[in-house]
């Protein structure tokens, strides 16, 4: 495995998603396998979307020879630690590569995996600062939904419009220190006054911070709203 080096925080995310998995009686082969399929990936939110998928097809989960319940838990616990990371796909695999050594580390050496129950593990995870993510299918965003994922189209309210860029507020996220949408500077054609409304598309979603940026394009309404 390539040598990786992490900063403190992502090792602490990784240390943590090791125990967590290991909590769960997931084999490092099974994150192994994962690491594979992202190497020919360029997005970090990947890893989320392959999971679903496969949760989607009967067949596949079949061929693994792994049972729904250990794809479902490495979802759930790949959503709890990687979410607030998932928009740099550098990290992801960094981050996925040290998991993988640590989990074979803490089933060599049990006492060394961190130690947490439930309540302490959402407030250890890095993911407890980051907004939720949609649990349903990953190739259908919800218009118009609270779900923060690249592709969801919703009607914002204008907050900031200058000649640097503009400002939007989510309609279901409305604390702007926490989420805040800016449309991509190469979309900014025409007039956008503040307090007016848009329909816009998430485009990506990157961190700042504790706040969490969604870039947007402007967009039509949804068919059937």
């Amino acid at each position: 495995m390539t040598q990786l080096n992490l900063n403190s925080s992502d090792l602490q995310v990784a240390s943590l998603l090791a125990a967590d998995l290991r909590g769960e009686k997931i084999d490092h082969n099974q994150m192994k396998s994962l690491l594979s399929y992202m190497r020919n990936q360029q997005n970090g939110r990947a890893l989320i979307d392959y999971l679903h998928i496969i949760l989607a097809n009967e067949k596949v989960v079949r061929r693994s020879g792994q049972t729904p319940h250990q794809f479902q838990a490495i979802l759930k616990v790949c959503e709890r630690h990687l979410r607030f990371v998932l928009s740099d796909y550098q990290r992801v695999m960094q981050i996925l590569g040290w998991t993988i050594r640590l989990m074979r580390y803490y089933k060599a050496v049990s006492e060394a995996a961190p130690r947490y129950d439930a309540q302490q593990r959402n407030a250890a995870s890095i993911s407890a600062v980051a907004p939720p993510l949609e649990t349903g299918s990953p190739m259908l965003p919800k218009h118009g939904s609270n779900l923060l994922k690249a592709g969801e189209v919703f009607r914002g309210t204008i907050i900031a419009s200058t000649k640097k860029g503009v400002e939007i507020q989510h309609q279901g996220h409305t604390d702007t220190n926490k989420v805040l949408g800016r449309i991509e500077p190469e979309h900014i054609k025409g007039e956008f006054k503040v307090n007016n409304t848009r329909w816009v598309r998430i485009t990506r979603i990157e961190q700042e911070g504790r706040k969490t940026i969604l870039w947007l394009k402007p967009d039509k309404k949804p068919e059937g709203l």
